[in-house]
């Protein structure tokens, strides 16, 4: 059930629903591997790590096997709380020097 009442409230949010969101565009999943720093957690579907990171003013908990942003992806990497993913231009380069 929509709730109409907000649309009264924000009148932006309509306009909002109606713009196609491009999923996967610029999304980064952040693997259990890859994080270097965080806290470990059991969880029932087995260990998890969490860290947290401020981005823009504004700090975004990141879970391992979270979907993020760029703008948190490079904010972990220059924390050092993540190995950052290898490109297929670094691929193909260490490729080459072998």
């Amino acid at each position: 059930m929509k709730q109409h009442w907000l649309k009264r409230w924000l009148p932006g949010s309509a306009a909002r629903e109606s713009i196609p969101f491009p999923h996967d565009q610029g999304q980064y999943t952040i693997e259990f591997d890859m994080m270097l720093k965080g806290h470990m957690y059991d969880r029932s579907s087995g260990k998890v790590r969490q860290c947290a990171v401020t981005v823009d003013g504004a700090t975004r908990l990141v879970t391992s096997g979270d979907k993020v942003d760029r703008a948190t992806y490079d904010a972990l990497v220059n924390f050092n709380a993540i190995r950052p993913l290898q490109t297929e231009q670094q691929t193909q380069r260490a490729e080459v020097a072998d």
